[in-house]
């Protein structure tokens, strides 16, 4: 877009995540789930996490990655409709392994899902080894949400769930960073 409207949040706050679960990507996604479970825990659904893949789990992480009240698996749809959903979800999630084989396979790697993710108008949710070009770039800029440990998946997620406000200011920054950089 050539110029940046803020969007107002939804209630609850929508996470979304559209891409391959191969290269283990799954379990950050897992991680996001059970942050989004207990936050939800006390009756009030505050976020969701809707994901848009073709591909197959295994019949426990498929059930992780779609509960129906906390993530929503929603299979896959065309790149025409997915672009209508992004504009009305709050936070895109860029994803990577933390496995070792997965970090040095994709470490040099600018996905084009990062450039999806600018597009989107979201605030961005980045989640990769800081040795991950993509998240270099992203912290070098201030354009994301980023986590560079597993261990600190619930602690970021948490934060912008109880902090919304935030997403709405990560939502400028990275549309800031793709005008100035990827156009």
């Amino acid at each position: 877009p050539e110029s940046f409207t803020p969007r107002e949040l939804h209630k609850p706050i929508k996470f979304i995540y559209a891409g391959g679960l191969y290269l283990n990507r799954h379990k950050s996604l897992i991680k996001i789930a059970d942050t989004l479970r207990k936050l939800n825990s006390d009756g009030i659904v505050k976020a969701e996490l809707h994901i848009y893949t073709g591909s197959q789990l295994n019949d426990k992480d498929t059930a992780l990655l779609n509960d129906g009240r906390s993530v929503f698996n929603h299979g896959l749809i065309s790149s025409e409709k997915l672009a209508l959903i992004y504009k009305d979800c709050d936070v895109a999630i860029h994803c990577e392994s933390f496995d070792l084989k997965y970090r040095l396979m994709t470490r040099l790697s600018f996905s084009t899902k990062i450039i999806d993710c600018f597009q989107s108008g979201c605030a961005i949710l980045a989640i990769a080894w800081e040795e991950h070009t993509g998240i270099k770039c992203l912290q070098r800029n201030d354009a994301a949400f980023c986590v560079t440990d597993v261990k600190d998946i619930e602690r970021v997620v948490t934060h912008i769930v109880e902090n919304p406000e935030l997403i709405k200011e990560y939502a400028l920054k990275a549309y800031e960073c793709e005008k100035a950089n990827h156009r």
